[in-house]
């Protein structure tokens, strides 16, 4: 009798490394599936082919939508709220984080300074989470260019008087004329053409932009000091009086 001998194979029990390697290759497929999304959305031709599944089409055409959202919109900017031209609300806020931006913003309506910092409040008047912090902390924001904005520049006030210093753009030096001694309440003008017509100097009320011509730089501080201003300023001579008048009573 001729004995047979029956071989019987055994599948080898899957190893904890042998998972390992399953995940990762599944992983990987999944990422490869998302790359070519992305391509696809990219309008990479060779990407879209006929290997896309339904839901994969579906994936892709809410892909495509989100991609062409995201291009309008501008990109968070890292910097201090001076840096940022001062905002007092209408910006998008995105956290302080130092590396990155949130993923989503939050709608600033208004903000609020104190001596301890700033703190961002959205329309209704609650605190934004994360949105308290010092006046040199950095974070990020989307601020737009016709967003309400807080002058970093104090409007100025004499010691006497309380009369308010006219902004800058009021403030332009007359033809033949440059600032060479500015002041606070006053400023000294030099001629730029010494063989022009007209004085040498001119001292100039920074409070109601009237000029004097004078003949040396000394003549124009005395004339520009509070006590001297009312004596060729008109205005500055009403003041003093009302303040005399008052004083008096």
């Amino acid at each position: 009798m001729t004995d047979i001998t029956t071989t019987t194979e055994t599948a080898a029990a899957e190893t904890p490394t042998d998972e390992v390697a399953a995940k990762r290759a599944r992983k990987g497929t999944r990422a490869d599936r998302q790359h070519e999304l992305n391509q696809a959305a990219q309008g990479d031709d060779a990407a879209q082919g006929e290997s896309l599944s339904d839901d994969e089409r579906e994936q892709l055409a809410a892909h495509t939508a989100q991609l062409a959202a995201n291009a309008d919109e501008p990109a968070p900017v890292r910097a201090t709220w001076k840096q940022h031209g001062n905002p007092t609300g209408g910006f998008v806020f995105f956290g302080t984080a130092v590396k990155s931006p949130a993923d989503k913003g939050v709608k600033v309506g208004k903000i609020e300074t104190d001596a301890q910092g700033i703190t961002l409040k959205s329309a209704n008047g609650r605190a934004i989470e994360g949105g308290a912090f010092g006046s040199a902390t950095k974070f990020w924001a989307v601020v737009p260019a016709d967003a309400p904005r807080k002058s970093d520049v104090p409007t100025s006030t004499p010691k006497a008087g309380g009369l308010a210093k006219l902004p800058a753009e009021k403030l332009t030096a007359p033809a033949g004329y440059v600032v060479k001694w500015p002041h606070g309440g006053y400023d000294l003008l030099k001629k730029t053409d010494k063989d022009a017509a007209g004085a040498a100097w001119l001292v100039r009320c920074n409070y109601h932009g009237t000029t004097k011509e004078v003949a040396s730089a000394k003549e124009g501080d005395g004339l520009g000091s509070n006590a001297g201003r009312p004596s060729w300023c008109a205005k500055c001579k009403a003041h003093a009086e009302q303040l005399a008048t008052a004083g008096a009573k």
